[in-house]
């Protein structure tokens, strides 16, 4: 990918702290706010992802208990509440597993 500048203006006792971990940790001040720039835009597109999938996750089940709703007039069961078989998992319920 390529590179572009940045220009930043910092107070000078962070700039002095930030070349101080810089060395300590063998890089350069650059190289820090890079990564650390890198960590906060990966950690927001995984959040992103993320509450896509939970959006995605509950319309599926809104969409099936619509499909299955017993009707006008009609109550759900305890057993209905409780079918865990018509939700989408990842993996399977300890019932599934035989523990």
């Amino acid at each position: 990918m390529a590179k572009r500048n940045l220009t930043l203006q910092l107070d000078e006792d962070v700039v002095r702290r930030a070349k101080v971990i810089a060395a300590r940790s063998d890089t350069s001040v650059s190289r820090l706010v890079a990564d650390l720039i890198e960590h906060m835009t990966d950690a927001e597109d995984g959040y992103e992802r993320a509450k896509q999938h939970a959006i995605e996750v509950m319309r599926m089940v809104s969409d099936q208990a619509v499909k299955t709703s017993p009707g006008p007039g009609r109550r759900w069961s305890r057993e209905d509440l409780h079918d865990r078989r018509t939700l989408p998992r990842n993996q399977p319920s300890h019932e599934e597993k035989g523990a």
